[in-house]
């Protein structure tokens, strides 16, 4: 019962925010007053908007699974950035092509709801990206001789080790302190 409650309650704070940040939104882009004249039935430009919006949703969703299930998390990440910079681009332009506020029929309520839900999709599917990096992946990945020679995670998960075109040294393990000589002690006395 508490459990209930207390979802119901988060729901309703959530659907407030999103409403409070599409009327933002309406407010910056001069848009939030509504039209003289209620232009009924569907528009082209309410059609546009209103799948904008439901690529906005669907990857939203793929942001919230990527977070909560570790075995698709890659693939579903990358569907919710990309499906977000689109909603969210789209949803720019149909509220920068519109020349009315709501009811004008130019779908600038399914426009300002795209561009929230796509940079909340793209928020989510860039904090399951971090989540999918190993540590080591990670360590590797920010030495500056892994920047300078093209390394990759490939090379990594191989086992094999690469040498640096800028120093002849072998890149073999994330481990390694910086100005340590990658190959170990043995490596570096038969040098």
């Amino acid at each position: 019962m508490k459990r209930t409650i207390v979802l119901t309650f988060a729901a309703l704070a959530a659907l407030a925010l999103f409403a409070g940040l599409v009327h933002l939104v309406l407010v910056a882009t001069h848009r939030s007053e509504p039209a003289a004249a209620t232009v009924y039935g569907v528009t082209a430009r309410r059609v546009w908007a209103a799948i904008v919006a439901a690529v906005a949703l669907a990857s939203v969703i793929a942001g919230a699974v990527a977070l909560a299930r570790p075995a698709n998390r890659f693939a579903a990440a990358i569907v919710a950035v990309l499906g977000g910079l689109i909603a969210a681009i789209n949803g720019g332009l149909v509220l920068a092509v519109a020349n009315g506020g709501p009811g004008s029929g130019n779908g600038v309520i399914g426009g300002a709801g795209a561009l929230v839900l796509g940079g909340l999709a793209v928020v989510l599917g860039r904090l399951a990206l971090a989540r999918s990096r190993t540590p080591s992946e990670v360590a590797v990945l920010s030495t500056p001789a892994a920047h300078l020679s093209g390394f990759s995670t490939d090379v990594l998960r191989s086992g094999q080790g690469r040498t640096a075109p800028h120093t002849g040294t072998t890149i073999a393990d994330a481990t390694t302190n910086p100005g340590e000589d990658p190959r170990g002690a043995s490596g570096a006395e038969s040098s």
